[in-house]
Order: structure tokens, then sequence, then C-alpha cells
């Protein structure tokens, strides 16, 4: 339905940029790239959608199986199979997120498509602004997102490697205690092959926090391009607030079919986001819950012996999982609040001076209002701020249960 908003609009215009394809030359290029180089981007070929993943799968393989003998050994020694779990967790969250996008490939295809369109849809002076605005957010979002993530992980990858250091820097009489990445065992002297045994943790953990970072970026963009539309909503019905302007009935019926079509469509999308991502998100909710927890018990372990390297790394694991949960809790309450905004929209527009009909239309789209749009993990946990911290005092809870159970 093809539509003009009535009346002006200043926009500065080197605000506005005019994307036509912000996969390809605007905001999103990197992410379209970090997809690419895991094999889930939807409009790569066939082979590579196939190839990628299974090389991924195959790779951290390698990991895997070190740690399932280390794992294996310490059955019967609870503070070594809590060290050991961590890392597991960590390994299957990277694999659920990336098969989730992976398997889910026509339908992301139709959601880029679907934002394809809506950009080149909304290009004009007052929508096309609210579309870059969102686009921008999304840009950021994910830039300090990554950031942090690159950040945190340099910090965790280094722990180990610092004894090495000190030993050349301040030697000691002694050797230091050099903590592994991971708990693994490759069979072979951890000493003699350290560098090796490092190199290839690093490896390991680069790609999973690439796997992670690349498919919570994905989630926010598409969140992000879904709060633009319900922003333009917001712009098309504020319209009736100007008093100075004396829409006909066809005028008004005509701005509310359109905000209603862009509801609808907005809509869709968060649906499709919250069908898509579900399941995933009710196991890494309870993934990191577990991971928290443990993580927690082991840092009170290693304080108690004061080893203060292994302290360090937990912590760092600790925190990093507790930033995890948090940034895949922002989107589903950023969605939460434009889709009540949209509520609010609509019943404060000025009502007075609708006809009967427009008012009519515009009931209808208040009734779809009235129940906002939500991310679900799993169908009974919505991803929201307030329950990231119900979830943060059930960890803690786990964690006085696990230390007491030693």
């Amino acid at each position: 339905m093809s539509f003009s908003i009535v009346g002006e609009h200043s926009c500065n215009k080197l605000e506005f940029k005019n994307i036509k394809d912000p996969f390809i030359d605007g905001q999103y290029k990197l992410n379209r790239i970090d997809a690419s180089i895991l094999g889930i981007w939807p409009e790569q070929s066939l082979f590579w959608r196939i190839l990628l993943p299974v090389l991924h799968t195959l790779f951290m393989t390698t990991i895997i199986i070190p740690e399932v003998r280390r794992f294996i050994q310490v059955l019967d020694d609870l503070d070594l199979f809590m060290e050991c779990v961590p890392s597991f967790i960590i390994i299957f969250a990277a694999g659920l997120k990336l098969y989730t996008v992976s398997l889910n490939n026509k339908a992301f295809t139709k959601a880029i498509s679907k934002m394809r369109k809506d950009w080149k849809r909304f290009d004009n002076p007052i929508t096309g602004h609210v579309m870059y605005k969102y686009a921008a957010i999304g840009y950021k979002g994910t830039f300090i997102y990554q950031a942090l993530l690159y950040g945190g992980v340099f910090m965790f990858i280094t722990l180990p490697t610092m004894p090495a250091v000190l030993d050349i820097i301040i030697p000691l009489n002694e050797s230091r205690n050099r903590p592994p990445l991971f708990e693994t065992d490759y069979g072979v002297n951890p000493d003699d092959y350290f560098v090796l045994i490092v190199f290839h943790a690093f490896i390991c953990t680069m790609q999973l926090i690439h796997t992670f970072s690349t498919v919570d970026s994905l989630v926010f963009i598409m969140v992000e391009h879904c709060c633009g539309l319900f922003e333009i909503i917001n712009v098309i019905l504020n319209q009736f607030n100007d008093e100075t302007k004396n829409y006909t009935e066809n005028e008004q019926c005509k701005i509310i079919c359109y905000a209603v079509d862009v509801h609808r469509r907005a809509i869709d999308f968060a649906t499709f986001i919250e069908s898509t991502f579900s399941n995933m998100y009710g196991v890494i909710v309870l993934a990191n819950m577990l991971a928290i927890s443990m993580t927690g018990v082991m840092i009170v372990v290693e304080m108690n012996q004061k080893d203060w390297g292994s302290v360090a790394r937990f912590s760092v694991y600790c925190v990093g999982t507790m930033f995890h949960l948090y940034a895949n809790s922002v989107p589903g309450q950023q969605l939460y609040d434009h889709s009540e905004a949209t509520y609010n929209a609509v019943y404060n527009s000025n009502w007075s001076m609708l006809s009967i009909k427009a008012k009519k239309l515009i009931g209808f789209m208040l009734v779809r209002c009235a129940h906002p749009c939500k991310i679900a993990a799993a169908g009974f946990y919505e991803m929201n701020m307030e329950n990231f911290g119900s979830v943060m005092q059930t960890s803690m809870s786990y964690l006085t249960v696990f230390t007491s159970m030693r």
C-alpha cells in the first residue's frame, strides 16, 4: 500500500543516509560477513551452508574429546567435576546458537527479505530517518557487545600464560602453577606441550566467542529493526496530535490503515523472532544459570585454597556468563517496551478530531496493542530485565546449595 505522510518534517540530511541494502552497503555489512564465515548467512550457497557448520563441529570435537577424557577421570572428585562442567556448557551453548540459525535458513531468508523491503518502503524523510536511527542503534549495540565480549575473552585466555611470563621476568626457585583454559586430558604431559595446548584452547575459544557474538548480534539487529517499525507507527499516529491540521475522513482512514499495516508487519516480525529463538533461549537461560552457580562455587573453593590465578580465571568466566545472559535479556526488554509504547501512542492520539469510521479502525488497533510483543524462552520465561534479576537470585541460591554439598 503506497502512502505519503501528510505534512512537512525537517530532517538533518547529514543524519539521514539513504541505504539501499543495509546488509551490503549499510551498517549490517560486518554482521553479514561474520555470519558468512560460520556458514549461517541465509543467502550463501547450500554448499557453504553445509560445509562450514560441519567444519566448525569437527573442529570443536578436537577440544571435546580431551575434555571428555578429563571428565571421566574426575567423576569421583566433586571439585574437579565442577571445574569441567562450565566448559561443556559454553561449547553446547555455542553449538545450539549456530544450528538454531543454520536449520532455520528459509525463515531467516524471508526475514532478511522483509527487512530489505522495509528499507525501500520507508525511504522518505520521516520514516527513513527512523529506520536509520534504529539501524545505527543496532550497529553501535553490536559493536559494543562484541568489543566487551572479546575484551573479556582476551583477559580469560591470557591468564594461563601469565605464570610462564612471570617465571621469565621474576623467576622463583620453582615453576609457578599454570592453570589451563579448559580441563582437558590429551594423553600427554601438559608441561611438555604447554604452548601447543594453550594455542589449541585459544583457537577453540575464539571460535566459540565468534559464534556467540555473530548469532547474538543477528538477533539484536532484527529486534532493533522491529523496534523501528513500532516507532514508525508512533510517528504516523502523532500526526493526529497536530491541531493545526484538519484531515478529511478519507485522509484519517488512510493514515490509520497505514499504521495498522505497519503494526501488522511489526507483529509478524516479532512473532518470527520469538518462534525461532524461543527454545534456544530456554536452554541458554538454564545453562547460564548452572554455569554461574558452578563457577561461583569454584571461586569460593579457590579463594579458600589461595589459588589466585584460578580465582581470576573463574571470576572472568562467571562475569562473562552474567554479561551474556544480560545481553540476551536486553532485546526482549526493548521489544516489549516499544510494542507497549505503540499502545500508549494509540491511546494518547487525539480521538476527538477523528470521524466515527476512523475511531472504529483505531479501536481495533488499540485492542491488539493491549498485548505487547515479547520473547518468551521455551514459552515460560520472558526475556526481560526483571527476569534477569530473578535468574541471578536463583543462581545464587543454587550456588549456596552446591557449596553445602561439598
